[in-house]
């Protein structure tokens, strides 16, 4: 995975066929907030849904769908935050 932006530190443990892959992103400052980011993902030509949350309560923050291997453009966010890519259809 590629992050567009400095600033983030991330870990991304994924199943072995890359048809689940969780992301774990979190602002190198504590109180930070990123702006304008994107991932991309290592993954088949395929549909993929991705449901945004936050870790402190798993609170469901968005859930979108984009086409791997595009980018998955972020909404603003603060400290950190829980990325779950399922794959839905391959092409």
């Amino acid at each position: 995975m590629t992050v567009s932006t400095t600033g983030i530190i991330h870990t991304v443990p994924a199943t072995t066929d890359n048809s689940l892959l969780v992301t774990y992103l979190c602002v190198e400052q504590t109180g930070g907030r990123i702006e304008n980011a994107n991932l991309t993902f290592s993954l088949r030509k395929g549909a993929c849904r991705a449901t945004l949350m936050d870790p402190r309560d798993l609170h469901f923050v968005a859930t979108m769908l984009f086409v791997g291997p595009d980018p998955l453009d972020l909404p603003g966010f603060s400290d950190d935050l829980i990325v779950k890519i399922v794959r839905v259809a391959e092409e």
